[in-house]
């Protein structure tokens, strides 16, 4: 292979694995892999491992280790940065034995664990209810004086809220104090929610007021109302839910649907009706979730002609299409939501964000993630639905799905693509915040559009933390 009377030698195939991995096609990723072997260019650890990390992603640890058996044959150590991939790949599968038994290997191999093998691990032990297992890895890491970064911290809090272990994340909390680790906004919403669900409501209070005397905007208002409506505690949800609205909060489609579910639960149904008329005065436009709770709260209630009135509402609003799409993913049936979706294009109906919520919850829990950047891509590129992208990722996160690299760069790139680069580099920042590396993909779509900007300087730096990350 050549390129204008330039050999390819292995960083020029190294970069074509990388790019081929990074949209997907794998098998010409192999295939370049094999070519370069019959060229006798040797690949090196970079390439094994780019792709080790893309068929792990794709829940393919099993070629991924015959990639690795290929690398030791051509006696090519795998470094730390190869185990952790391998060890993440398994993570995601929720094969934590055989994780382990990667982890344990390193060390016979000669590879010394890093913080962040350690958080692989604690990270996929919390989310498989093994919380003593990551409490022992924690252990583990102050006895060989290892610091747990941001990630390891939030990972093992999420765990311990998670399992109902409340009063040893306090200790937790205090020793990111001491050691310096600003608590976030994620530490925060994992500790309200384990509070709500543990029935300390009146600590998820305080702990909520806390974030807010101490300047942290949270996300995490709709957990606690919630709880609250769920706890049976409706007067308060309503005086946090005023006092949001007062201080110019923007509550999502999710938040009302909260407090709406929470009036009709108490028989209110007049207040949830007016519920529904104001957040259409404010920009939040009703769901089919909306309609079903307030309907089949009046049908309980003998209100037929409300409820009939209301259901008229529904069909003439389009959102027939999102019940069923959303029935059919609860269902599993994935195909059926997909072939929906597609009659919708074809009949020139505009997919609301309901829509594309439920079909990707639908595709992330059938394991079908690739298929998702896409639709979030489809929103970016349907008259430029920046925002409508954003709830929806949010929403994702929300729901607790393990978000890799991927959809942060999705969302990167949209933000680029509208000119917004301040939000693109806050996005960048924020991923690092929610525990996902950004990789060399992250950090050209941005610097790239800050050239295209002129922004040189800025630029220059993020090419700079490229080269100090081995990126480049």
């Amino acid at each position: 292979m050549t390129v204008k009377g330039i050999s390819a030698n292995v960083v020029t195939y190294t970069t074509l694995i990388y790019g081929s991995c990074i949209v997907g096609k794998l098998e010409e990723a192999i295939g370049l892999l094999n070519e370069m072997v019959l060229k006798t260019i040797n690949p090196n650890v970079h390439t094994y491992t780019i792709l080790v990390d893309a068929l792990c992603k794709e829940g393919k640890v099993k070629e991924a280790k015959s990639v690795l058996a290929v690398m030791l044959k051509a006696c090519v150590e795998p470094n730390v940065i190869t185990y952790n991939t391998l060890m993440d790949g398994y993570v995601l599968l929720y094969e934590m034995r055989k994780a382990q038994h990667v982890f344990n290997a390193m060390s016979l191999m000669g590879v010394t664990p890093d913080v962040h093998t350690y958080t692989i691990l604690i990270n996929g032990f919390c989310k498989s209810k093994m919380v003593d297992e990551a409490l022992n890895l924690f252990k583990e890491m102050h006895q060989k004086n290892m610091v747990p970064d941001i990630v390891t911290y939030c990972s093992l809090i999420d765990g311990l809220c998670k399992s109902g272990r409340i009063s040893y994340v306090w200790n937790l909390i205090d020793e990111m104090r001491d050691r310096g680790q600003p608590t976030n906004v994620i530490t925060y919403s994992s500790l309200i929610d384990g509070l709500c669900k543990n029935g300390h409501l009146d600590r998820a209070i305080a702990l909520f007021n806390k974030m807010k005397d101490q300047g942290i905007r949270p996300f995490t208002f709709t957990i606690l109302l919630d709880g609250l409506c769920k706890g049976g505690r409706l007067k308060d949800a309503q005086e946090v839910f005023q006092d949001l609205l007062t201080k110019g909060y923007h509550l999502n489609i999710y938040t009302y649907n909260v407090m709406i579910n929470g009036h009709c639960k108490q028989g209110l149904l007049e207040e949830a009706l007016t519920m529904l008329s104001k957040m259409e005065d404010n920009g939040c436009i009703p769901n089919a979730v909306t309609f079903d709770i307030i309907i089949i709260a009046l049908f309980k209630k003998d209100e037929n002609d409300k409820a009939e009135k209301l259901l008229r509402q529904m069909i003439a609003r389009g959102l027939f299409y999102n019940i069923m799409i959303k029935g059919f993913c609860k269902s599993k049936m994935v195909d059926e939501a997909l072939n929906l979706f597609k009659e919708m294009h074809q009949k020139n109906m505009v997919p609301t964000i309901v829509t594309y919520g439920s079909l990707m919850d639908g595709l992330c829990k059938s394991g079908r993630i690739s298929y998702v950047w896409e639709l979030i891509d489809e929103m970016h590129d349907r008259g430029g639905r920046l925002k409508d992208a954003q709830e929806v990722f949010q929403d994702l996160l929300t729901k607790e799905y393990d978000l890799d690299v991927y959809p942060y760069n999705v969302m990167i790139n949209g933000y680029c693509k509208q000119g917004l680069l301040e939000e693109a580099l806050t996005m960048r920042s924020k991923m690092e915040d929610n525990g996902c590396i950004p990789s060399a993909v992250t950090f050209e779509i941005i610097i790239n559009a800050l050239f295209e900007k002129d922004e040189n300087d800025k630029a220059e730096k993020l090419l700079r933390q490229m080269i100090a990350r081995g990126l480049l």
